[in-house]
């Protein structure tokens, strides 16, 4: 595959833009106050892992019980260990702010890289990409003043993202991936896409050795406790029916309490979840090929890296648009793939950008607020139906395997 040519005023536009973003971080942790929120909450939980505590329903913090894999204690344990048990905020503000400046410099790579292949979009879109990417004032926020798990964990997936697009190493990449979801289980979001991406490649029973792949490394982590109480760490690393406080909501402020903790909210969301990934999946995925086609196909179909970055991104996204709740912080889960899911539509970029503008809005706005929610819904369903009716030529461009076996 030959090298993409990015041009050298694009890669001093990166850089200069990654410049500028060092130093507005650098600012926000001199001049604006760090708030409390998780954090002596995440030192808590670990200081009893590292205490000799294996039991996951006696793990508790400040705001409750551990309700992350087993990947999410040893990193923090780390981040203890570097800033003398947690005490050293700055400290922790520091690797936050190279969290964030490392996920922004990959992206840009992997963004890029998309683009310029094959033409997807002009240099001058990328540029206002990048813009967009930086402009985040929640973000910058979550990352720099907040130091949440979730900033971590999407690193996590950027990481195994680079893989799957940019270098065709499958397997570390599905390393990576599952290294993720140990750390919190939002990037399980991205996990029908995945399967989708995976199946393309690695047709029928060939995609088994990379599922195990992940299962393995979920399994590794959480040995320790497995071995001393395995019930215990599946259901609280593992807590799919976790209740959500209605007062931190975001997406469904304009619901009355009651409708919110409802288990009709709880299904119907859930089946118009499936619903639509099997409609993104038959109409935007498959090439029209079907499910099954991929199960008993003999050849690998490479997909091309802006198929896969849509595929992945528009899973997640698909997960998020119909999720039970969102709090402030799920906005780390989307909020740098937005450029790029507006940029692909066939919006008028003064509607892409008002659209980012918005649901950038929204989440500025604290407490949460119902006219907000409901601003916040309608840019979802016009961002994903945009999405959904995507011509062909922009949606996809799906070659033959290349001669060169990954791994």
């Amino acid at each position: 595959m030959p090298p993409v040519v990015w041009g050298k005023p694009l890669v001093a536009w990166a850089c200069t833009l990654l410049i500028c973003d060092a130093i507005v971080c650098m600012f926000i942790i001199n001049r604006i106050a760090y708030t409390e929120i998780d954090w002596k909450a995440y030192m808590e939980q670990v200081q009893q892992f590292i205490g000799g505590e294996r039991d996951y329903m006696s793990i508790r913090g400040g705001t409750g019980p551990l309700v992350y894999p087993a990947g999410f204690l040893y990193i923090f344990a780390w981040l203890r260990q570097v800033t003398y048990d947690g005490t050293d905020i700055r400290a922790a503000q520091t690797i936050f702010a190279a969290i964030y400046l490392a996920t922004q410099g990959l992206l840009f790579i992997i963004l890029g890289n998309a683009s310029l292949k094959n033409g997807h979009h002009s240099r001058q879109r990328i540029a206002i990409m990048f813009v967009l990417m930086c402009l985040s004032r929640r973000l910058h926020s979550l990352y720099v003043l907040r130091l949440f798990n979730d900033c971590v964990a999407m690193l996590l997936f950027h990481f195994s993202l680079f893989f799957f697009v940019n270098s065709n190493r499958y397997s570390l990449g599905c390393i990576l991936y599952s290294l993720a979801v140990s750390v919190k289980m939002n990037i399980l979001l991205f996990a029908p896409g995945l399967l989708v991406v995976l199946l393309h490649r690695f047709p029928g029973l060939k995609t088994v050795p990379y599922l195990a792949i992940c299962a393995s490394v979920q399994i590794l982590l959480g040995l320790p406790f497995l071995l001393a109480h395995p019930l215990s760490y599946l259901k609280k690393a593992f807590e799919l029916d976790r209740e959500f406080f209605y007062i931190w909501t975001v997406n469904f402020r304009f619901l009355n309490e009651s409708t919110f903790v409802s288990k009709y909210l709880a299904f119907g969301l859930l089946g118009m979840h499936l619903i639509c990934l099997y409609l993104f999946a038959r109409q935007n995925w498959m090439n029209k090929t079907g499910f099954m086609s991929l199960l008993t196909a003999k050849h690998r179909i490479h997909l091309d890296p802006s198929h896969i970055l849509d595929i992945l991104f528009v899973s997640n996204f698909i997960g998020i648009t119909f999720s039970r709740t969102i709090h402030y912080q799920f906005y780390t889960w989307y909020g740098h793939h937005l450029a790029w899911l507006l940029l692909r539509t066939q919006l008028p970029l003064y509607v892409q950008i008002t659209l980012w503008t918005t649901i950038e809005l929204v989440y500025n706005v604290y407490p949460p607020r119902a006219s907000a929610s409901i601003v916040l819904q309608l840019a979802h369903i016009v961002l994903l139906l945009a999405l959904y009716t995507l011509p062909d030529k922009s949606r996809r461009v799906i070659t033959d395997a290349d001669k060169s076996k990954p791994n």
